[in-house]
Parts: C-alpha cells; sequence; structure tokens
C-alpha cells in the first residue's frame, strides 16, 4: 500500500509541470486509459504500481480480410506509415516516424477501414547490462559468440528488474516466430 501511495504521489509531483501547461490528458484506446506526462504517453501497470512509457515510433496493427497489396500502399501513403511484414494473421508492426501525439495516430488507424485492431507497445529501457562474459566471447572457429542468442533476444534486458532474485520468473514472448512456415506449422522443427 505503502508502494502505491508513493507511486501515486510521485505521479501527482511529475505531472504538476505538465498540469501547470493544462490539465493532465488522458485517452482510451481498446478498452485501456492512457495518460500523458511531459509529452510523453504512459500506462499504468497495476502489477508493478508503476507508469510504463509507450514506444512512440511503433504499433502492431491488424489489417481487416481480404486486404490487398494495393490497399496497404495506399495506406501507408495516406497515414504517412511504413508497414512491415504482414503474417498470415493479418498483423503487422508499422512505422510511425515522427508522430505528433501517438494516441490520436493509434486512435486514427483504428478508425481506418482496412484496420480492425491497433496495439500500443511499451519502451523498453536498458539500465543494467548482463555481466556473462561467454556473451561477448568470440567462437573458436570465428563465427558468432557461443551465446550468441542472449544478445539476439536481449535477455540481458532482464537485468532491470531482477538481478539474482531466484524466484523470478522469465517467459520469452517471442514474436519473431513465423507459425505459418512450413517449418513451424506443425509446431516442429523438420530442417
Amino acid at each position: 500500500m505503502k508502494y502505491l501511495i508513493f507511486t501515486v504521489s510521485l505521479f501527482l509531483a511529475s505531472s504538476q509541470a505538465t498540469m501547470s501547461q493544462g490539465a493532465l490528458e488522458s485517452k482510451v484506446l481498446n478498452n485501456q486509459r492512457f495518460y500523458q506526462m511531459g509529452g510523453s504517453w504512459y500506462f499504468f501497470d497495476k502489477g508493478s504500481q508503476g507508469f510504463i512509457p509507450l514506444s512512440d515510433d511503433v504499433v502492431s496493427l491488424r489489417l481487416g480480410p481480404n486486404v490487398t497489396p494495393d490497399q496497404v500502399e495506399n495506406l501507408e501513403a495516406s497515414e504517412d506509415i511504413q508497414i512491415g511484414r504482414i503474417l498470415e494473421t493479418s498483423w503487422a508492426d508499422a512505422d510511425l516516424g515522427q508522430v505528433v501525439d501517438l494516441l490520436e495516430k493509434a486512435d486514427s488507424l483504428q478508425n481506418h477501414p482496412l484496420i480492425d485492431q491497433v496495439e500500443l507497445s511499451s519502451a523498453p529501457e536498458l539500465t543494467l547490462q548482463a555481466n556473462d562474459s561467454l556473451m561477448q566471447a568470440s567462437s573458436p572457429l570465428g563465427g558468432p559468440p557461443p551465446q550468441w542468442s542472449i544478445a539476439k533476444a536481449q535477455v540481458d534486458q532482464a537485468w532491470n528488474i531482477t538481478t539474482g532474485d531466484t524466484s523470478a520468473v522469465i517467459a520469452i514472448m517471442d514474436n519473431g516466430v513465423d507459425w505459418w512456415l512450413p517449418e513451424t506449422r506443425n509446431g516442429r522443427n523438420t530442417l
């Protein structure tokens, strides 16, 4: 409870500058409330009892059914975004470039007739560096380091949360797997 009171007090103190320039702004997208502080958007995480900053240059979006490549090209031009690879699930990440207001842009995209859903992402922050010497070690054959996958997956960012608490649970959510490829479609590696 003390942490919640401290967090709310910190939020109110940090938002004083924003409030002095006008009322603290909040908006709702997909039934989630977001708060603007100092020109950036945040969501309140009930688990950590803290405000988490949002990425201001990328959103995930799900395109509607039967959207053609020409429609995607027109969508990119009309909304001034760059859509990455579209998965068979119709989800893709969209690079927003220089956006004046993240929530306005997300709302605009959410209301576009070619888009079914828009999701915002939190902005990661690296504050600690893992001290595993094997992560940077060279392979004896000149290839990638023996633990290249740790750096590639940015697992060392877990050090931002804990640096040795054995009760911590780490789940790896890998959005880089295309489950519709023949190699992964059946849930097994066929290489």
